[in-house]
């Protein structure tokens, strides 16, 4: 177990997404023997996405075909990333990031047939999911039932340092966009990648060569949480978990009143 390290995560992974980018930074990982955490959407309906794509996205056959040897042959995991990643409430949710949300605020009931529903088109495809992966890092306490209802018990996201277990779920931290080396903690680092350019593959190429020691697999981390092993940091998740919501919300009220001003 390492006292610090850092996870990548792909958000927003879709048969329409912007394959020439998944396809570049698949190949950067494989070369690096990097195993990330990649966050599937069953059933995209966000236009937004859509059209960051450019068109190049993928046939559903080839994107279904390669996450599938991406676990099975890489050994990356897969998080179920909601349902169709369309916003339907103004709820920021539990960590209070940003004001939109495709589960919180919405009944149990329908949170429970989202989950579901995507759960299974992830197993139709021979898919085993790892852990929830919420849009917008918004989810509530339904979502939190809902989940563990379907046998899903990891989200990553989380406030802290450490890795940390409520409501019989346990929370993997996700706090930056881009990695960090800090001394201790683990990293989980969170990327959008529909819209990277050269320089930015570049960046994170570098990064890596340089700190390669420190980037871990998505399931040590899960197997190590589930051990206990870093129940001994419980202090430390504690007060930098009080620090940690402080930088939050203040980068989410700059980023708000960044929004304001460019209207």
């Amino acid at each position: 177990m390492k006292q610090s390290a850092i996870i990548f995560r792909l958000d927003d992974i879709s048969w329409d997404m912007n394959g020439d980018n998944f396809l570049r930074i698949r190949e950067l990982f494989i070369r690096y023997g990097i195993k990330p955490l990649i966050g599937v959407i069953p059933c995209n309906k966000d236009e937004k996405l859509v059209k960051q794509a450019k068109g190049k996205g993928m046939s559903q056959e080839a994107f279904w075909k390669e996450i599938k040897n991406l676990q099975d042959v890489y050994g990356w995991s897969i998080a179920l990333h909601g349902f169709n990643h369309v916003y339907t409430t103004q709820n920021s949710g539990m960590f209070r990031i940003n004001n939109r949300s495709e589960f919180a605020g919405v009944p149990y009931d329908e949170q429970f047939r989202m989950i579901n529903e995507g759960k299974k088109i992830l197993k139709e495809y021979g898919l085993e999911i790892n852990a929830f992966m919420a849009p917008a890092h918004s989810l509530d306490w339904n979502t939190v039932a809902a989940l563990r209802e379907n046998d899903i018990v990891v989200v990553t996201d989380g406030i802290a340092a450490y890795p940390y277990r409520k409501r019989g779920v346990w929370f993997i931290p996700q706090v930056e966009s881009w990695p960090k080396i800090r001394s201790r903690g683990i990293e989980s680092v969170c990327f959008h990648i529909n819209n990277w350019n050269e320089e930015r593959f570049q960046k994170l190429e570098v990064f890596i060569q340089n700190n390669v020691d420190l980037c871990d697999d998505f399931q040590n981390v899960i197997n190590s949480t589930i051990k206990g092993e870093y129940i001994k940091y419980s202090i430390f998740n504690f007060f930098s978990g009080i620090y940690m919501k402080m930088y939050v919300v203040g980068r989410g009220i700059k980023y708000r009143i960044s929004i304001v001003k460019n209207k």
